[in-house]
């Protein structure tokens, strides 16, 4: 700034000054030399100017003509003269009680304000709230302006802009959705050299961008936007020791700004971090501001600026696409879509967690792109559909299968202006197996045309579809595809770009394309509380599997003659056909326990927690504790055709008990705790040299060692740090299950190894189940499904929870994914009870029918929620 100039206005003093807020300004005179000290919240000063030249007082005296009219034209200065208060000097950021109004003079004002803005809402102790005439300008200016006032004075709102349809869209789910305001956060982070970095010339450079676009220090409200003066915008840009990743992550209130800068230092390097609200910029804003900014800093002149984004909000706000809409109700009214399948399950509230995984396209399939590029005649963008679609189709089999991709409602006069012009479109276009692909490209390609054609704010098109917001997932779309054009910085600088992202997910899946020109990147934004990393890794590389498949499709052939089974995978499944091979070895329970005790996974009851290694250690005590008093009783070691009564609560310990008596070589016969004694001696008398385990019955321990049958009581202690082979075949039995005995005598059914071994086969491919799975055991010992809880979790590594009662509770079932549920309380479940157990992934039932409108109420409210409702007529137990 030129000190020798003469100043002629307040608004001729640059940065940095702030008229009000935070920043107090002392402004004083002394024989024509003006200084002027600025002091910060703590009172410490923070600016200091000296040696400044004032006009004479003909020219103060033309301010104060100035600073008066401008008064004059305050709504809230009209309604103080109305009531008699004198403002002929008045400070627009004094406090009213300073301006000596009293309380009951607040509230004549208040009541003024009421009267002059009948359609306002202005509630009683606003002066309280808004305590300055700027403030209560401010506030008034905040007020709808769609109220068609009888007193009000349009001038006095020349600086208020209606939004735009984007800006509508943006702001409502602003508000919706407060806790993930970060998603809208669009970052720029970049990188330059220590000695290449002159932080006040980027802090002008910075300031002179936000004056030359208006958007960028506009201010929004529910119903309109509000541009603010370069004093109010400013952007200090200071170093900060904030994390980077902290800082693109911090949300923008656009209340109050539509950016956030900051400056910070790294290893022989300064970083800058800017971090723009979407609602001011899109994609090509961020590639006009960047230029801009190095022509800037690099002292290159800039052409004039361009129309301003205002412009396009106030020729937008109030248009209508009846025509448009027309066309996209006949194109989706009555049309249901199919969800995309998730790992996990969707949960009531829509989650915003997100990940991201970038990967490169190999120059080969580059080269593929552009061979179908001129056999189709069509973009990359429309190959990049197709290919999706394809992959959707052959992973899940859908067909009509929606995704979002974004356009432009920018105009050749809007070029170089900065604003979110940006519209998100829906593709609707099926994916048809029987069209070669060139057939399939034109028909995309004619879709896309047409859709742009018909384009409509998004937000608009969901309001006249009247498409609830489910509170699960986006409407129409769950997945965007967007080709991106990156803009490199110049070669002959140090500035590097710098990945930073918000971790947040917009939609379930965004696939950007990234070209800059040489390379093409493949960026997946996902939802991580919905899909597992493996699973992206996997759809980018099957992605890249079917591009490359496409370029040696023969003409004549069509899409559904596309695989996306490798040859190497399609090899190995051959093999495992030519040699009986499954991923579940032909073994007994515990050989295949064993295979997995480095898992992480836990065993949960009440408390108590305990890891697949604590579990074998202590079965190993406990079984050496049963050879020994078995051997010592009989005098002879346990055979597999013994049995082991167990007859005690579910436990931690009762586990180890079932795991014990197999490494001991025995069979395992779990008795139900409402039997009563006379019952299990009966069952007792029925085996060979039997053993009791685990009973606190003083009366049934009498009773069994009278006639002759060993004991185990109590908790084992002994040390026992031999490994127990396994001393079992599949041919072995691995259980007994014994009926109830209420028609006569029980019965004993008995099971192989082998018939568990199919069990864990079947009941991991019908379930879903995996080492990250998470099983609930509730069912009593006494039945078969006990031991399938186990054979699932454990032959696949998964974590197990052991319920409390016999019956579910949700209250223990954190993290649980998959679980046995009786017909019988399935039945008995309310519409709450249904959404509260909304988070399995798959739940199973049988033994006894359940009620069919129990049934369709399950299916209707969890079909969204659950991967799968199986019912087991009988179990897949081959004895």
């Amino acid at each position: 700034m030129d000190l020798s100039k003469k100043i002629k206005s307040i608004e001729q003093i640059q940065y940095p000054v702030a008229c009000f807020g935070e920043l107090k300004i002392l402004v004083s005179q002394t024989d024509g030399v003006g200084n002027l000290d600025a002091y910060g919240t703590f009172g410490s000063r923070c600016i200091n100017w000296t040696n400044i030249r004032v006009e004479s007082e003909e020219t103060s005296k033309e301010l104060n003509l100035l600073k008066q009219k401008s008064s004059c034209e305050s709504p809230t200065v009209k309604c103080m003269a109305k009531i008699g208060i004198n403002c002929e000097c008045i400070d627009r950021h004094e406090t009213f009680i300073s301006m000596g109004l009293d309380s009951l003079q607040c509230a004549e004002l208040e009541m003024m304000l009421q009267s002059e803005f009948p359609n306002y809402r202005i509630p009683s102790g606003i002066a309280m709230e808004k305590p300055t005439i700027e403030e209560m300008d401010a506030y008034l200016m905040s007020c709808s302006i769609a109220c068609d006032t009888k007193n009000k004075d349009d001038n006095i709102y020349s600086h208020h802009i209606p939004l735009s349809p984007q800006q509508k869209g943006l702001v409502f789910l602003n508000e919706l959705e407060p806790h993930a305001r970060a998603q809208f956060n669009e970052p720029v982070v970049f990188a330059m050299k220590v000695d290449d970095f002159d932080e006040s010339r980027f802090r002008a450079v910075l300031n002179t961008l936000v004056m030359r676009h208006t958007v960028l220090r506009a201010i929004y409200f529910a119903n309109g936007q509000s541009i603010l003066s370069g004093t109010e915008a400013f952007l200090s840009c200071r170093k900060s020791q904030v994390d980077p990743q902290t800082f693109v992550q911090t949300p923008i209130d656009i209340k109050s700004t539509s950016m956030h800068a900051m400056v910070c230092d790294s290893v022989d390097c300064k970083m800058v971090c800017l971090v723009f609200h979407h609602i001011a910029v899109d994609g090509h804003s961020i590639n006009i501001i960047t230029r801009e900014i190095g022509m800037m800093y690099s002292e290159r002149e800039l052409p004039l600026p361009g129309r301003h984004y205002a412009d396009y909000a106030r020729h937008t706000s109030n248009r209508t696409y009846e025509k448009q809409l027309v066309k996209w109700r006949q194109k989706l009214n009555h049309r249901e879509f199919q969800l995309l399948i998730t790992d996990k399950s969707r949960t009531a509230k829509r989650t915003y967690n997100g990940a991201t995984i970038q990967e490169r396209i190999p120059p080969t399939l580059q080269k593929s792109l552009r061979k179908l590029r001129q056999a189709a005649n069509c973009p990359n963008f429309c190959i990049f559909v197709a290919v999706y679609k394809s992959l959707i189709y052959k992973i899940s089999g859908i067909l009509d299968f929606p995704i979002g991709f974004p356009s432009t409602l920018r105009s050749k006069e809007y070029a170089d202006t900065v604003g979110c012009f940006v519209n998100v479109v829906p593709l609707v276009e099926p994916f048809d197996p029987s069209c070669t692909l060139v057939q399939y490209l034109n028909r995309l390609s004619a879709t896309i045309a047409e859709a742009k054609s018909i384009e409509v704010p998004l937000d608009v098109l969901i309001s006249d579809l009247g498409i609830e917001r489910d509170g699960n997932v986006s409407p129409l779309f769950q997945v965007l595809l967007v080709q991106d054009n990156v803009q490199l910085p110049a070669v002959d600088t140090s500035v590097v770009l710098l990945n930073y992202t918000t971790q947040l997910a917009k939609y379930e899946q965004s696939w950007y394309f990234q070209n800059d020109g040489k390379s093409i990147d493949i960026c997946v934004e996902y939802n991580c509380d919905l899909f597992r990393q493996q699973t992206i890794e996997d759809l980018i590389d099957r992605f890249l599997f079917i591009l490359g498949t496409f370029e040696e499709l023969p003409l004549d052939r069509t899409l559904g003659d596309v695989a996306i089974t490798k040859p190497v995978e399609l090899n190995a499944v051959h093999e495992k056909i030519n040699s009986n091979i499954r991923d579940i070895p032909k073994a007994t329970f515990l050989e295949i326990f064993r295979a997995n005790l480095l898992t992480t996974s836990l065993i949960k009851f009440k408390e108590r927690r305990m890891s697949y290694q604590e579990l074998d250690e202590e079965s190993a005590r406990i079984a050496a504790s049963i050879v020994a008093v078995y051997s010592s009783h009989y005098g002879e070691l346990p055979q597999g055709d013994r049995c082991a009564v167990v007859f005690m609560e579910r436990s931690l310990h009762f586990l180890a008990v079932i795991f014990a008596i197999w490494k001991s070589g025995m069979v395992a016969v779990p008795i139900s705790l409402d039997w009563p004694p006379q019952r299990i001696l009966g069952m007792l008398k029925l085996f060979n040299n039997p053993i009791l385990v685990g009973t606190k019955s003083e009366k049934l321990n009498t009773s069994a060692k009278r006639i002759g049958i060993p004991v185990l009581v109590g908790e084992l202690h002994r040390r026992c740090h031999a490994r127990f082979f396994n001393r079992s075949g599949l041919s072995d039995l691995a259980y007994i299950t014994c009926t109830s005995g209420t028609t006569g005598t029980p019965k004993a059914v008995c099971t192989q190894f082998s018939g568990h071994g199919n069990l864990a086969a079947a009941y991991t491919e019908t379930y879903f189940l995996h080492n990250n799975s998470h099983t609930y055991q509730v069912v009593n010992c006494g039945f078969d499904i006990f031991f399938a809880d186990l054979t699932k979790t454990f032959v696949n590594g998964a974590s197990i929870t052991l319920a409390e009662e016999l019956i579910p509770n949700p209250a223990e079932m954190e993290g649980v994914t998959n679980a046995y549920i009786m017909p019988a309380y399935l039945s008995m479940l309310s519409l709450s009870d249904i959404d509260r157990l909304s988070f399995l992934e798959t739940v199973h039932f049988g033994g006894e029918a359940i009620q069919a409108s129990a049934l369709r109420s399950l299916l209707r409210n969890w079909r969204q929620h659950l991967s799968g409702i199986r019912c087991d007529r009988a179990n897949c137990v081959h004895h």
